[in-house]
């Protein structure tokens, strides 16, 4: 099923950007936020369900506790934005980063231990980052100035970039010489990363993220959170998820439309719209994490 994801993924990707050919910035912007409000938020609407899933003590933990302790991670990342704004966007972005990496990576062999596969993750998810913010570097800094309220040096983005890439050439090579199967699999993630610079480059940074977010990590991480949840992937189970998930998700939608109409300033809103990603993506990618662990485990006492 994975190879099936990542053809659709290509596909989708380049009808993306012929579309971006024929829409108007404003449109393009409006998809992009209609994909990300969609498919992107559907992904971790579920979280609460999936909490119960994974813990080893469900029957311990009632629901409005579990819902609790989600809410008050959310509400202390969004208050570590407001007091250490620069704290919590990094926090944000190497939690991301290392989301990203392991949905990317953990359906495929990588034959290594723990500790070079983790660093692996977060520095295959820091490459996608920093190459989405350098090819649009002038609305990101804008964004993160208005996030951290001080400016930034102009060459922050490709430093960031350089450093970043150092790190993940150097794991990528260790592993080339240590890991047949990562080098067999090699050509083809070269041909990935090239597809998604070419994303970055032509796209709007709503754009450029919503195609990557959607089809290169939201849709296969639904497909293996409902098969996680119920053993299978079909209509059926798709459409229970969906169900499960739809109240967390229109209570989403409702916040954000809140702070569109209170906050109309396109940049401010930007701030406020990552800001709010940030603070459901550090619980959101330890409950992913625990689910992959959950599954190997499984797999290894069968």
């Amino acid at each position: 099923m994975s190879i099936k994801f990542r053809n659709i993924s290509i596909i989708a990707s380049f009808v993306c950007l012929w579309l971006s050919a024929y829409l108007t910035a404003e449109l393009e912007l409006l998809l992009g936020f209609f994909l990300i409000l969609s498919f992107g938020l559907l992904h971790g609407a579920n979280d609460i369900v999936l909490f119960d899933k994974v813990s080893k003590f469900q029957s311990k933990l009632p629901y409005l506790l579990i819902l609790g302790i989600y809410v008050s991670i959310v509400l202390l990342i969004l208050m570590l934005f407001h007091w250490l704004p620069m704290v919590a966007l990094g926090l944000f972005v190497l939690c991301s980063a290392y989301h990203f990496g392991e949905q990317h990576w953990t359906h495929k062999v990588i034959d290594t231990g723990a500790t070079i596969k983790n660093f692996f993750y977060v520095g295959y998810g820091l490459f996608i980052i920093s190459l989405l913010l350098l090819l649009n570097s002038t609305e990101v800094m804008g964004i993160v100035e208005e996030i951290i309220q001080q400016p930034l040096p102009a060459s922050a983005l490709s430093m960031l970039f350089y450093a970043v890439s150092g790190v993940f050439i150097a794991l990528s090579a260790y592993l080339l010489i240590t890991d047949p199967d990562f080098r067999d699999g090699a050509i083809l993630e070269l041909v990935y990363l090239l597809v998604f610079a070419v994303i970055f480059k032509v796209s709007s940074l709503i754009w450029g993220f919503a195609i990557y977010f959607i089809f290169w990590h939201s849709l296969p991480s639904l497909y293996d959170q409902v098969t996680f949840m119920y053993q299978g992937f079909y209509k059926a189970t798709v459409l229970a998820y969906v169900k499960k998930a739809l109240p967390y998700w229109l209570i989403s939608i409702v916040g954000l439309l809140g702070l569109y109409y209170l906050f109309k300033d396109l940049t401010i809103f930007n701030a406020l719209f990552f800001s709010f990603l940030a603070a459901v993506t550090l619980p959101h990618s330890l409950l992913i994490h625990t689910m992959f662990q959950r599954k190997d485990g499984s797999v290894k006492e069968q």
